[in-house]
């Protein structure tokens, strides 16, 4: 479902959210950065993740079908229009860094992303990186983690198939993950995401539920397992 471009079309927008479009063809792009330019889905030619690509229906080469993006990670499309299809460094950058010549990028995509968020206030905070076209707001990289007192990173298993989730105050908005399809796959709220990932994704979301807890006899049970095998490692 999510490897399909018009899964973000204009049309397909809720009609409840109120989303009027006033001019343009937009059907890829599903929100605003904080920078100011288009965030768009994380599908591109042939329906394939342009970040990072992989074999998929009649393509045999995807490396050709990866976009080139500088080191803010935005292009622009055939009519000029910059757009980003992750979280963009730009938005974590110090004044310094913003001031550094921007050239084409050839590294890895996570890893540029990270580089920058997790030294920043984003680490630290949930904070926003913008709007998706359907209200809700897309926040960065980092998750409160309620009640631990810490932040972490979106996992797989904390979004939807949207890739959005409620917040701790109730609302519900989509996460900046480091996973296809990272910004908004759908309009949501969705549901739970499954074990099988997206297959025209070499990043895909794959979300494997931590095994339910042992309780009564099964609890005695591993807990005389792990006894003997105590005892027999002590004994080695």
């Amino acid at each position: 479902m999510i490897c399909d471009e018009q899964r973000t079309a204009d049309e397909s927008v809720p009609l409840a959210y109120g989303f009027e479009k006033v001019s343009g063809h937009l059907e890829t792009a599903v929100g605003v950065s904080i920078t100011g330019a288009v965030y768009w889905n994380g599908i591109g030619p042939g329906d394939i993740d342009p970040v990072y690509p992989t074999s998929y229906k009649n393509f045999s080469d995807p490396e050709s079908l990866l976009e080139h993006v500088d080191d803010n990670l935005i292009h622009p499309q055939e009519q000029g229009m910059f757009h980003y299809h992750t979280a963009t460094p730009a938005i974590a950058k110090t004044p310094v860094e913003k001031a550094d010549p921007v050239s084409e990028f050839h590294g890895d995509t996570v890893t540029e992303i990270m580089k920058y968020f997790s030294t920043s206030a984003y680490a630290r905070k949930n904070l926003p990186i913008g709007m998706a076209k359907d209200g809700h707001v897309i926040w960065g990289p980092y998750r409160e983690d309620v009640g631990a007192g810490v932040f972490k990173q979106w996992e797989p298993c904390d979004v939807d198939v949207c890739n959005g989730a409620y917040m701790a105050d109730g609302s519900y908005g989509y996460a900046a993950t480091m996973f296809h399809p990272y910004l908004v796959g759908c309009w949501g709220p969705g549901s739970s995401p499954d074990e099988i990932g997206q297959q025209c994704s070499s990043k895909p979301r794959v979300c494997i539920p931590p095994p339910p807890v042992a309780q009564g006899s099964n609890w005695l049970y591993v807990s005389l397992i792990s006894t003997v095998l105590l005892q027999y490692i002590a004994n080695i």
